[in-house]
């Protein structure tokens, strides 16, 4: 099993700190409510099967007896972070196994100078396939275009890009084997991103877009490069360099 998970960039025109602040303000109220209403979703389900009194015993049972589907359950509801021993680092980001710095949340990495700012939400990240819908919603909190690498168990890499400015939202997606086709639906098309050319050099692009890789996650890491950008793979760890909004 590889990684599944996606990794969301800003572009950063000229945004400020106290700009993107405001963007993350927006992002956390609606992080809350989506929360709220997927523990009524489990709530409304355990309350399907048992009646009210025995409610709260069998999540305390839960808890005691089986961590493992306890842990499974907080992580749905985003209360919990998933084990990362099965993704691949960008280069220079370190990936902690305890981190102490700062606590989990939604975070944006910013540094004047970059072309790119990489955003972590646990619960639009962590086993997640962005689609233009999540990067349109994010472009309009934050009043820039937004660019969402996704990768579906390190064999297929979907791009996602929404700029509401120009009305423009597209959606792409790159297997590394024939067998991979059958579990690409709509939105994304198999072709190249050729929007991505107003960011790097074309004939770079279509190298590693098209080329060969075992990994879906070298693909991602190679685009990255060539387009300027630093993905997260947490809350905790920030590229060089980037300071962070909460």
């Amino acid at each position: 099993m590889g990684t599944t998970m996606a990794f969301y960039l800003i572009e950063n025109r000229d945004l400020t700190p106290a700009g993107l602040k405001k963007g993350m303000d927006l992002l956390r109220a609606e992080t809350k409510e989506r929360r709220q209403r997927q523990e009524a979703l489990l709530d409304s389900l355990l309350l399907s099967f048992i009646d009210r009194e025995r409610f709260q015993e069998v999540k305390d049972q839960m808890r005691r007896e089986s961590p493992e589907a306890f842990a499974h359950i907080s992580r749905l509801l985003g209360q919990e972070e998933e084990p990362k021993g099965n993704i691949i680092p960008f280069p220079g980001t370190v990936l902690p196994e305890e981190p102490q710095d700062r606590e989990k949340g939604p975070v944006l990495a910013y540094r004047s100078d970059a072309r790119w700012l990489p955003l972590f939400e646990e619960t639009l990240c962590e086993g997640c396939t962005a689609s233009s819908r999540d990067t349109e919603r994010l472009a309009r909190k934050f009043g820039a275009p937004v660019l969402a690498f996704s990768i579906f168990d390190s064999d297929i890499l979907f791009l996602s890009y929404s700029d509401p400015g120009r009305g423009f939202r597209a959606d792409f997606a790159q297997p590394n084997f024939d067998e991979a086709q059958e579990m690409i639906d709509e939105p994304y098309r198999m072709e190249f991103p050729a929007f991505l050319c107003a960011y790097a050099d074309e004939e770079a692009l279509r190298k590693v877009w098209e080329g060969e890789e075992v990994f879906a996650d070298d693909r991602m890491h190679k685009l990255c490069q060539l387009i300027g950008a630093e993905v997260l793979y947490d809350s905790v760890e920030l590229p060089q360099g980037f300071q962070p909004i909460v």
